[in-house]
């Protein structure tokens, strides 16, 4: 994540928390600065240290302001994302929009100092410093030790991970990139309008509905959706672009933490599983079925020694050295898809509920969205939701390819195809 990270395809996740209530923006924000400090990634640089290699090092002096605006005021960034130097500043930046009635909540993570659930986990701190300071009775925090991180290559490698040598390769074959629209005028210029979500939710009745159709056709509801999303991608270029080449290539991220392991602070522990199928193997949807039900229980089974998790344990330990290995203008995934399921549950901090809703002191928890980092190429981003027992649907697409219009043509057709099954 760091060596592929650039100015204008940062390597940066993106969430956005829709709350109810008048926030205290002095209170939020000393409750930023108390969270922080449970969790030492979020709090540090990289820099040449030990033997003159690159290190994680505390930053001293660090800029933790929250960006605060009117609740309309628009948030612009000069690229696919907002892009932040690890070298220069620390791996978090939070905007804040409020008016006397809501507000909206906008971060961004480096994904090389954390992964979406580690920021769950710092978002859930975060929202339990501010009820407590407002004089909320909340359960206290759970103790997280900061000798664990040292832990956590041990916890996620597995031993003859580290000695194998041969065997499976990480395939490198091109990917096909998500064509642009046809006809479309495509935006000018590298500065957009942040964080550019367009969603879909589905209520209960019609989320039970999901559920049960799914379950009569032997799928779960995120296999399903994973299903649809290549019917998607593979329908859309064939729309908009003459003769693909390659397969359609879908970037899966998987979780790496076992009940086994202690409760880590925000870290990066995920590995990645690429699913791949040609047009010709798309269109065989019985086939395509079988396939993605056999390869989710071939990727439970092998996450820990996958192809991609090789690669990094026998990279170069120098980044210098990394770049060169790394680098790639290939399109190396079509798309990113991210199911975490209900954003509340991964909070470590013990926060009360009404009828489902998180209560954050004098704040209701409404809404909650995160979409993964856009590569250079890797035009879109899926997030998968539940919240309120309601499912939702978020995206993120490439801006220097797609209009927000393009994206919601995307997004309808992703839908409507979800609903035939």
């Amino acid at each position: 994540m760091f060596v592929d990270d650039s100015p204008n395809y940062p390597m940066t996740f993106v969430m956005e928390y829709k709350l109810t209530g008048e926030i205290d923006r002095q209170a939020f924000q000393s409750a930023f600065d108390q969270a922080l400090l449970r969790h030492p990634m979020l709090r540090s640089v990289i820099r040449p240290a030990k033997s003159n290699r690159d290190c994680w090092v505390h930053a001293e002096g660090y800029n933790n302001q929250i960006e605060w605006a009117d609740l309309h005021e628009p948030i612009y960034v000069n690229g696919a994302g907002a892009y932040i130097n690890l070298r220069e500043e620390i791996g978090v930046r939070i905007w804040g929009r409020n008016n006397q009635e809501q507000a909206v909540i906008v971060a961004a993570f480096h994904h090389t100092a954390t992964d979406g659930i580690g920021a769950y986990q710092f978002f859930g701190d975060l929202f339990w410093y501010y009820a407590k300071s407002l004089g909320a009775d909340v359960a206290p925090l759970p103790e997280i030790d900061p000798q664990d991180l040292r832990k956590r290559l041990n916890a996620n490698v597995s031993r003859e991970l580290l000695v194998e040598k041969d065997g499976e390769k990480l395939s490198h074959d091109t990917a096909q990139p998500l064509a642009p629209k046809k006809d479309s005028s495509q935006p000018t210029g590298k500065r957009f309008q942040f964080p550019r979500f367009l969603s879909h939710t589905f209520d209960k009745a019609e989320y039970r509905e999901l559920r049960l159709k799914a379950q009569d056709d032997g799928q779960t509801v995120n296999d399903r959706l994973l299903k649809t999303l290549l019917v998607t991608l593979a329908d859309w270029n064939e729309a908009n672009q003459q003769n693909p080449a390659g397969d359609i290539c879908i970037n899966m991220p998987l979780d790496l933490r076992q009940s086994e392991h202690p409760p880590f602070s925000a870290i990066n522990v995920v590995t990645c599983s690429f699913i791949r199928r040609s047009n010709q193997q798309i269109k065989d949807r019985e086939g395509l079925s079988t396939f993605l039900r056999e390869e989710a229980i071939r990727v439970k089974h092998s996450r820990l020694k996958s192809p991609f998790m090789r690669l990094l344990v026998q990279s170069p330990v120098d980044l210098r050295d990394a770049e060169t290995s790394y680098a790639s203008n290939d399109c190396l995934a079509t798309a990113i898809f991210s199911n975490t399921g209900d954003q509340s549950r991964r909070f470590q901090a013990d926060l009360p509920r009404e009828k489902g809703v998180v209560q954050c002191g004098n704040l209701r928890l409404d809404d909650m969205t995160a979409v993964s980092p856009l590569r250079d190429k890797t035009r879109l981003a899926v997030g998968i939701f539940t919240y309120k027992r309601l499912l939702k649907i978020g995206i993120r697409t490439d801006p220097f390819y797609f209009s927000m219009q393009d994206s919601q043509e995307l997004l309808d057709l992703y839908m409507h195809n979800f609903r035939m099954g």
